[in-house]
């Protein structure tokens, strides 16, 4: 007998979809063949359902607290060997008095971080193994290592600037997006941009950011694609703070931090014209603030700042279910949690604050 197939779209029809209509199968199917069908999807919807369930963080206590003092620690990613990598800002800090209203930094005098701000962590003890990016940087902010080449991508809010460091060169960036100290809302300026999120594809979306409000996409080496759902009234990103990809599902979600909500749209990984187009978005009632989001297995897990009426918190997001599977913080709590990175392989979680200037790591069991 023939296999039968069917393919849902993206994000099916729970809290982060729209219900998706198909035609009556019903005179081509036979009977037992239909209720085979079903079944098997049923049952396939509960053993996610119950497996998600059982998915959840818990600290390791004690990991790096080895490490030395370290300035605010922004970023956070997961090297390919499965190596955490933060971004810190060494003496510099982030102040009222930083940038003026035309958000141009008011400390480009004081020269460059004079210390490494990238850090290279062993997993399992927590401790340095590399560093670099001395005198290069003046405001870090975002980092991602693409896992699949190794290169790293960097967010600098003071010089409004994206930069992309082949894997192994890190003494001068293969890529610099924008303008050095200049902000702008143009094609080739971004706004103390955020964020940024890199595909199998090589396609790269960027969070822009704190004064831009939008998703840019370029492709690997640096070239303008466009703005995602630029025409889209209903968007209206406020401070997208975070992105991250679920590539199976064609989506790119967005931590937009002070409407304390996550929005999926359509990544058009295949086809370019497809992306931009809005597939859901998530608020709950105990998701604060949204710095930070990673993926893995499916799932999102965000970082979420305090509000009146919300605790720091990580969030385990089933985004098909529309539900939250957990909620974790370390035993002492969250102060200021700004960022979150998942290894692909081990399923281990990364949290950087700001504050303390610490890292937290969490294991899924």
């Amino acid at each position: 007998m023939a296999a039968v197939v069917l393919v849902v779209a993206l994000l099916g029809c729970g809290a982060f979809g729209r219900t998706l209509s198909y035609p009556d199968l019903t005179p081509r199917i036979a009977p037992e063949v239909q209720q085979l069908i079903n079944d098997v999807l049923d049952n396939a919807a509960r053993a996610r359902s119950e497996g998600s369930s059982q998915v959840q963080a818990v600290e390791v206590e004690g990991w790096g607290r080895s490490l030395p003092r370290l300035g605010q620690i922004s970023g956070v990613s997961v090297d390919e060997q499965g190596r955490p990598v933060v971004f810190h800002r060494g003496p510099t800090k982030w102040l009222s008095r930083s940038f003026n209203d035309s958000f141009i930094f008011q400390e480009r005098s004081e020269g460059a971080i004079p210390v490494d701000t990238v850090l290279v962590l062993d997993s399992g003890t927590g401790l340095i193994e590399r560093s670099w990016g001395r005198n290069t940087f003046f405001m870090p902010h975002g980092i991602t290592v693409c896992t699949h080449t190794g290169d790293t991508w960097l967010t600098d809010v003071a010089l409004h600037q994206v930069f992309k460091y082949e894997s192994g060169e890190y003494e001068e960036p293969s890529v610099v997006l924008g303008v050095a100290f200049e902000p702008g809302s143009d094609d080739g300026h971004f706004c103390q941009p955020t964020a940024v999120a890199v595909a199998s594809t090589g396609d790269v979306f960027v969070a822009d950011g704190y004064c831009n409000g939008r998703l840019m996409r370029f492709t690997s080496d640096g070239g303008f694609v466009g703005e995602m759902g630029a025409d889209l009234a209903e968007l209206r990103l406020t401070l997208p703070h975070g992105v991250a990809l679920l590539e199976d599902r064609d989506a790119v979600c967005v931590a937009d931090r002070e409407t304390s909500r996550l929005v999926c749209l359509k990544a058009g990984l295949s086809r370019q014209e497809d992306g931009g187009q809005i597939l859901g978005e998530f608020r709950h009632a105990d998701m604060g603030r949204t710095f930070g989001v990673a993926s893995y297995g499916g799932l999102l897990f965000v970082v979420a700042g305090q509000t009146d009426a919300t605790a720091n918190l990580g969030l385990t997001i089933d985004p098909v279910a529309g539900r939250v599977l957990d909620e974790w913080a370390p035993q002492k709590g969250f102060k200021s949690p700004h960022a979150v990175a998942v290894s692909q392989e081990a399923g281990e979680i990364y949290v950087t604050e700001i504050g303390p200037n610490r890292i937290h790591k969490f294991v899924l069991v």
